[in-house]
């Protein structure tokens, strides 16, 4: 299967990028080309090496009013584990925005697109709304989803 491509949104950084796909900001880098990592441009494509699994990335785009706590839970995995997985020195503060990544085995869920897809119906087929699957994977052209990207579907 093709490489997955991402499309560099407002507000991104290569190390947001690295991390949202389980891989380092050196690799993409090195991959695409990249002679100064800290100079991306809004619309760029970045590929993305396939996973050796063929399986999602577990991450969770915190939002506004979120806890570590919240997030251990609906995930089914612990505060202590995301905290150590990101990083995280003071477990009480976290900003809305950032990508953390989760366990491998934390509860999650991905759905790879295929032919004929659209949000509305990979939507329907997971009972979530198109406008959660659009924050979830913060898509800025929802039109433009394209098979093999792999959709992180809310939990």
């Amino acid at each position: 299967m093709e490489n997955n491509i991402y499309i560099v949104q407002s507000g991104d950084t290569l190390y947001d990028i690295a991390k949202r796909f389980n891989t380092t900001v050196e690799a993409l880098a090195h991959y695409n080309g990249i002679a100064d990592p800290n100079v991306i441009k809004i619309g760029q494509m970045i590929r993305i090496p396939e996973m050796e699994d063929g399986e999602c990335v577990p991450i969770h785009i915190i939002k506004s009013g979120d806890t570590l706590q919240q997030i251990a839970d609906m995930h089914d995995t612990t505060v202590h584990e995301i905290a150590r997985l990101n990083g995280i020195q003071n477990p009480d503060y976290i900003e809305a925005g950032r990508v953390l990544r989760l366990p491998k085995d934390a509860k999650y869920n991905c759905y790879r697109v295929e032919q004929g897809d659209s949000l509305w119906k990979i939507a329907q087929k997971y009972g979530v709304t198109v406008t959660q699957l659009i924050n979830e994977n913060r898509l800025k052209k929802p039109s433009l989803i394209y098979p093999g990207q792999i959709i992180r579907i809310p939990v």
